[in-house]
């Protein structure tokens, strides 16, 4: 999981103050020297480790809380109090990346060997970002969001209706680190969401990257309608900052349609997240139980259990079937 880059933060969230995360039940302390670039490192100081975010920033230096000591923008200790020579301690810096408004961080020791990063932008398309904390086991998150025969019930009438279902033609496509399910055959959902977006669908897709993205894409006969791109940046064990974001072409009229659709996308997370936690709170009660997986629905599932628990990565495959949703 370390070559990989993770979404942590809009990149207005960091000013020339520090500020502490956490990442994968790492501490992590940023901030922006007066040059306006981003620097982080792990939120611990060398002397008595105590957080150093707790301190102050003070000409690019942090100064930590507790003794004051004075750690420059690249780490290196440039100041002791108690002492009158230098010191050759260095802070441990974290590797990050700032594009599209975003702060992303790895734990690779060359990042030069990392995968793309996983939300790039063409300047002709709106974007908006929503971010919200959820805890649940990562394949439930990942599967949640990628499933679609869970939308006639949850989503009901939002997303699809579940008194109007159809049968849709689903085409499975898995290559290294990647599964993608392109569905075609579907007539426009029945649902809110659909009305205001969507014309005539050509095709969707489900595509889950490794080591936790996921996107949906709605296509009509000119291309892109809209995606919704969601990366899951863990914080510790089964809790994750959740990044949704919602992508489609720049021009008015998808401008006044997203904020009509606004208030139903909206409603169809709260009703995710509403059955992840009891999803979540269940199997804490229950303990560790075996799920029925039925390959011939649960579409993503397997895929999911492969990548993540086998680290099965080479493994390539093309799959048709049906299903009714």
């Amino acid at each position: 999981m370390k070559n990989y880059w993770y979404v942590l933060c809009k990149s207005s969230e960091i000013s020339q103050k520090l500020t502490q995360y956490t990442f994968n039940n790492t501490k992590i302390v940023l901030f922006r020297n007066k040059s306006g670039l981003c620097k982080a490192f792990i939120d611990f100081c060398p002397h008595r480790g105590v957080p150093l975010s707790i301190g102050k920033l003070l000409n690019d230096e942090i100064i930590c809380a507790y003794h004051g000591w004075h750690f420059d923008e690249y780490g290196k200790c440039k100041k002791i109090p108690a002492l009158c020579e230098e010191s050759k301690i260095q802070l441990k810096p974290i590797s990050l990346l700032e594009k599209n408004d975003l702060i992303f961080i790895s734990f690779s020791e060359d990042v030069n060997n990392n995968k793309k990063i996983p939300v790039d932008f063409d300047q002709y398309y709106h974007k908006f970002h929503l971010k919200y904390k959820i805890s649940g086991e990562l394949i439930d998150l990942l599967e949640n969001f990628l499933d679609a025969t869970h939308t006639p019930y949850i989503h009901n009438k939002i997303i699809r209706s579940n008194k109007i279902q159809q049968s849709i033609d689903a085409e499975i496509i898995r290559s290294d680190d990647m599964v993608k399910i392109i569905y075609r055959g579907e007539k426009k959902q029945f649902g809110l969401i659909s009305k205001f977006f969507e014309k005539n669908r050509l095709y969707s897709e489900a595509v889950f990257e490794m080591p936790t993205n996921a996107e949906i894409s709605y296509y009509c006969k000119k291309g892109l309608n809209i995606k919704i791109k969601v990366c899951l940046t863990p914080i510790k064990e089964n809790e994750y900052n959740t990044h949704v974001f919602f992508i489609f072409k720049k021009n008015i009229i998808n401008l006044i349609k997203f904020f009509l659709a606004w208030p139903f996308l909206y409603l169809a997370i709260k009703q995710d997240l509403k059955i992840i936690k009891q999803q979540f709170d269940n199997k804490s009660d229950f303990g560790d139980k075996s799920y029925i997986i039925n390959p011939r629905c649960d579409l993503i599932r397997p895929h999911l259990h492969d990548l993540i628990i086998n680290k099965n990565f080479s493994k390539k495959l093309r799959n048709s079937l049906q299903i009714k949703v």
